[in-house]
């Protein structure tokens, strides 16, 4: 896997949410958290002008439905990663027409943030071997 940096947003409406999957974050030695939101429609606007590799998004937000927002990014051709945070497993249905990179289930560990971590990087790397064959 890639050891290049991965750059991550946070978009929760609960503070403590955002503060313990940084923290989580912050253990895994190739992330980078470039912004953090607890307003969805902010969210969009910071995703928009960060462009991260990643976005852990919460579905259930008072302003904006997570679901919502992750449509409105892949409609601006929007090339970042979306992993899904909820406390609620009956959005996982509806989560996966987005076709996001996952779906974690709150409460969620440090063994799953990694498992994400790791799955992102071997999709990236998936695409990376894609593209040389493309080109020879």
């Amino acid at each position: 896997m890639e050891t290049a940096n991965i750059s991550v947003i946070l978009i929760d409406d609960e503070p403590t949410a955002i503060e313990l999957l940084e923290m989580f974050l912050r253990g895994v030695s190739n992330i980078e958290v470039i912004g953090k939101e607890n307003n969805a429609i902010r969210g969009f606007e910071l995703a928009k002008d960060l462009m991260p590799d990643l976005i852990f998004l919460d579905i259930d937000m008072p302003d904006m439905n997570g679901l919502t927002l992750a449509e409105k990014l892949q409609t601006e051709n929007f090339y970042s990663e979306i992993v899904f945070t909820t406390a609620h497993q009956h959005y996982a249905y509806d989560a996966l027409n987005i076709k996001p990179l996952d779906f974690l289930t709150k409460p969620f560990n440090m063994e799953d943030v990694e498992l994400v971590i790791r799955k992102f990087g071997e999709k990236k790397d998936k695409k990376k071997q894609e593209k040389k064959l493309e080109e020879f």
